[in-house]
């Protein structure tokens, strides 16, 4: 079982240039939904990051960082200044100030301003780094699968605890079940007789009547779909594939059934181990939109 949330990052180098990629996901209601932060000379590697993502990551909100940093060579060799340009402003610049009268401090940071005067020599090609990019991207995915899987083990002691809590829960509905209906027959005879109705419990009107209540207060259904829903989360419990989606399901079809079952039972008892279960299921549930 792995957690949807982690971190992790990955650096590979060749030729002296590094890049480095960040992947970091938090749990999410999608299937997957991925962010890319690239430099825009990086741009043309979205396309790979999205292809790895999709084919090792199942579910999370994802955010994807890539940086980089060239060797030295090529750090010296990628800018290049317009020294003519630069020369001819600065010269033209004087010779204004000496005609004006007005004073020309002229600092190298302002000339870095001027549009043009600083170029690219060597532009950055995106798939000079691609090798690279894909490597340190298999190593963010692999931290990141690490990290999420220690938490997933937290997840699952939890999750874990709380199936059993709920079989303790659907345990006490049966062994409850055929005593609620026994009460509820003696209820219903003792009714009769204090409405003074001219009725022997051995009438078959009473039979009937005492049989369709019994049918419509009858949880044995749903008590047993509980216990085949449980024993369902058990097995993915256990699962090493992407369960999330189907623990949800078993969850809302778990509320069902005990929505089911207190609205058809009229003991007092079922009906709190009934509330019990909706609590705890939707804790369970809670914890469940944290698992891929």
């Amino acid at each position: 079982m792995r957690s949807m949330t982690g971190f992790g990052r990955g650096t590979a180098a060749h030729d002296g240039d590094r890049v480095t990629v960040e992947v970091s996901s938090v749990n999410c209601r999608r299937n997957i939904d991925l962010r890319l932060n690239l430099p825009r000379e990086l741009g043309a590697l979205e396309p790979m990051i999205r292809n790895e993502i999709q084919a090792k990551a199942v579910r999370g909100c994802l955010t994807v960082t890539v940086s980089y940093e060239l060797n030295a060579e090529r750090r010296k060799e990628r800018f290049r200044i317009d020294r003519e340009t630069a020369g001819y402003i600065v010269n033209s610049l004087q010779a204004l100030a000496r005609e004006t009268g007005i004073s020309a401090e002229l600092r190298v940071g302002d000339l870095l301003l001027i549009p043009g005067l600083v170029a690219e020599a060597v532009p950055i090609r995106a798939d000079d780094l691609t090798d690279s990019a894909r490597q340190a991207l298999d190593l963010a995915i692999q931290e990141l699968t690490v990290r999420q899987e220690t938490e997933g083990q937290s997840l699952h002691r939890d999750l874990a605890e709380r199936l059993e809590r709920l079989r303790t829960l659907v345990r006490g509905v049966r062994d409850n079940a055929d005593s609620a209906l026994v009460d509820l027959r003696d209820r219903f005879n003792e009714r009769v007789r204090v409405l003074g109705l001219d009725v022997s419990v051995d009438d078959e009107r009473l039979a009937k009547e005492v049989a369709l209540l019994a049918e419509r207060s009858d949880i044995a259904e749903e008590t047993v779909r509980l216990e085949s829903h449980l024993a369902q989360f058990a097995e993915l419990l256990d699962s090493r594939d992407a369960v999330g989606h189907s623990l949800d399901f078993l969850c809302q079809e778990m509320g069902r059934e005990i929505t089911t079952l207190c609205s058809k039972t009229r003991d007092t008892r079922i009906a709190r181990f009934g509330v019990d279960l909706k609590a705890e299921v939707l804790r369970v549930k809670e914890q469940v939109q944290n698992v891929v």
